[in-house]
């Protein structure tokens, strides 16, 4: 795992605190789970936290098990 990723994923962690149900690193990319009624709040932090300030956001994936 890279540096940088390494200090993302910590910076996350950091940040979401308990909003993050789990997260891994594959690939140099950061996976985050989250609950579905965390996506909206978790979404704006990324984009509104100063130490974030993501712009883009490239994928939402979801699974049902119903």
């Amino acid at each position: 795992m890279s540096k940088a990723i390494e200090q993302l994923q910590t910076q996350l962690q950091d940040i979401l605190g308990e909003r993050i149900a789990a997260v891994s690193v594959d690939l140099d990319e950061i996976t985050l789970e989250i609950a579905p009624t965390q996506l909206l709040t978790v979404c704006r932090t990324l984009r509104s936290h100063a130490d974030l300030a993501f712009t883009l956001l490239i994928d939402i994936c979801g699974v049902d098990y119903s």
